[in-house]
This record gives structure tokens, sequence and C-alpha cells, in this order.
């Protein structure tokens, strides 16, 4: 048994729907919606940015047979079973969610918040770049830098993607690296390796791009 997708855990009112800052709303009854911070701590305060938790008489207690992603979305804590749905969201004042992102495509760097997909959109708007996928480098414990690897014309070089990123993004957010590659790899889903690529960096192996 798995959880349902299609499942409405949530629910908000036709008029809160303002531009395009709309809210995934609250839980639906016998649900709980809750934020996991960095700490391993879980809270409802409004405007607390951490992974989204489900829990509930509606959530399942385990995948069967399949102790491995059990153990990787579901977790016990003050005999409460919650659901790690993998987005990145807050609660407002009136306890309505907001998801900002996915807790994989963002990053901690220097205690910013930094959504890479972000860095993508942004960069693809620049006339020549036809693609770009930018991970997070582990220096150290403490420290990270970012490397964004370009598919683009021949015309674009790394000034031009630093002027255009300063021109749209805070200065913590422009990407120490900027690498440019024929090709970007892509897992079996068809979506942009990135785990790969980080892979690439550490080993300097790029022939398998």
């Amino acid at each position: 048994t798995n959880l349902v997708s299609t499942k409405r855990l949530s629910w908000h009112e036709k008029e809160d729907i303002q531009d395009r800052n709309v809210s995934v709303g609250s839980a639906v009854p016998n649900m709980s919606l809750s934020i996991l911070c960095d700490d391993g701590s879980i809270t409802i305060r409004a405007l607390v940015t951490g992974e989204l938790l489900i829990s509930g008489v509606q959530l399942m207690d385990r995948y069967v047979s399949d102790p491995q992603r059990t153990a990787e979305f579901l977790f016990k804590q003050d005999g409460t079973t919650y659901y790690r749905s993998g987005d990145l969201a807050y609660f407002d004042e009136k306890k309505d969610c907001y998801i900002v992102g996915r807790v994989d495509d963002t990053v901690n760097i220097k205690s910013h918040l930094i959504n890479l997909l972000d860095i993508d959109s942004y960069l693809q708007s620049l006339k020549g770049v036809q693609n770009s996928a930018t991970v997070a480098i582990e220096k150290n414990d403490l420290d990270s830098e970012m490397v964004t690897y370009v598919v683009a014309a021949a015309t674009v070089d790394q000034d031009d993607v630093k002027k255009h990123l300063s021109g749209l993004l805070p200065k913590e957010q422009i990407p120490n690296i900027v690498v440019f590659t024929d090709t970007l790899p892509v897992n079996k889903s068809g979506k942009i390796d990135r785990k790969l690529l980080v892979d690439i960096h550490k080993g300097g192996d790029r022939s398998i791009l």
C-alpha cells in the first residue's frame, strides 16, 4: 500500500487565491501537516521553512514488502508516524501551507537557502543557453560551492553567464564555477542526473558527458 498522490490532503478557500502565490491550503480533517526543521524538531510555527511532513489516520504505516522505502519516507517521533514529502514548505500566520521547492533541489550555503532550479531557470533565459544544471559540491563539513554545467552556443562564455545571473539574483546565488559541456547526463526517467554531475566534478572525469 502506497500513499496515493491523488488523495486530497489539504484544501483552501477559492477567494484565498491571489496572483501566483497560492498555498496548498491546510490539512483536511484527520490529517496533519507540519515542518521538519534542520535540527530534527517538528513544528507548525509560521514562517519556518523545512521539509513538509504528513501525518494522520489516512497515512499508511509502511510500504508493503519494501523496508528500504519505508525507512526512507516514514519515521516515528513521539508515537506519531510521519511521511517525508520531499517538499520544502512553510506555514503563514493562518496556518496555510506554501510549497517553495523540493528538498533535493534546495541547499543551504553560508546560511542561505538556495533553490538550484531557480538558478537554472534564470540562466536558461540567457540567449544562446540551451540547457543547464546547477549542483552543490561539499568542500568540507562547513562549506559548499555551486557548480553550473551549461550547454550553450559557442558565443556564450563564463562572464556572460555570471553577468546575466548577477542582474537577476543576489550574489550568494551566483555559481562559483561554470562548466561548459556538449551534453548533460540523464537518468532512467529522462531527468538530468545531478548526482552523476556531482560525482563527475569530484572525480574530474568529464569523459562521461
